[in-house]
């Protein structure tokens, strides 16, 4: 069970670490017009909050919920984008919760709605590699 905290723990220290310095401004000679933030991390934001996404060059958001369409828009607007995805763990309101319920293994500390998942199993492998980021 510790070697299990301690992957998910260093995955979610990596994320964290990868997206340090969320809002900073753009560097000057790179941003394109309208670009005013270098990148932003939108987690909770809606299709509606698209607008205020607008200012930055890359944008971090929870791809469950936008569609394909409003993600490939804001590509073609010249942002890069990336989602929000946590491997180690599973959430209550996640569409696909019930259907890998089993294969949690504890409680996330101070996340209620929120469960590790045994990051190990064949089948959560294949359901991220080929259904939840293909």
């Amino acid at each position: 069970m510790k070697k299990k905290f301690m992957t998910g723990l260093l995955l979610t220290a990596g994320a964290a670490a990868a997206l340090a310095g969320c809002g900073r401004p753009a560097e000057k000679d790179s941003k394109p017009k309208g670009i005013s933030y270098e990148y932003g991390v939108f987690l909770g934001a809606e299709a509606e909050d698209i607008g205020k996404m607008e200012p930055y060059r890359i944008i971090v958001l929870d791809a469950q919920y936008f569609t394909k369409e409003q993600i490939n828009s804001l590509k073609d607007s010249g942002h890069t984008v990336y989602s929000y995805i946590n491997i180690g763990s599973v959430e209550n309101f996640r569409p696909y919760y019930s259907k890998y319920e089993q294969l949690t293994i504890g409680d996330y500390e101070n996340w209620d709605e929120e469960r590790w998942v045994d990051v190990s199993s064949a089948e959560w492998q294949s359901f991220v590699l080929d259904e939840l980021a293909p």
